[in-house]
């Protein structure tokens, strides 16, 4: 492994592609040891801590404080060129007219 990393232009690879590339030079090595060896050996690719898009919990309120309040129910997120990643927000309101 450490032979096919110094013939990498980068200097960490994942276990997925140092297993591709044991591959094609005819290493047949399961996934599970290649990632064990490579966690052994301070070889992996730094990994960010936490989620990239923020807490996945409900960490505010759901139920609203009166009757008839209008309230999100769903969101989304989704790409523009003009403004990048955007969030959408669904919202319901329960009054009758």
């Amino acid at each position: 492994m450490r032979q096919v990393l110094a013939e990498r232009p980068f200097t960490t690879e994942g276990h997925r592609k140092m297993r591709f590339l044991l591959r094609n030079k005819g290493m047949r090595v399961g996934r599970h040891r290649v990632l064990r060896l490579m966690r052994e050996n301070n070889m992996l690719v730094p990994q960010r801590p936490g989620r990239p898009h923020g807490d996945r919990t409900h960490s505010g309120r759901i139920q609203t404080d009166v009757v008839n309040e209008l309230w999100g129910t769903d969101a989304a997120r989704f790409y523009t060129k003009e403004d990048g990643w955007c969030w959408f927000f669904g919202g319901v309101n329960p009054e009758v007219s």
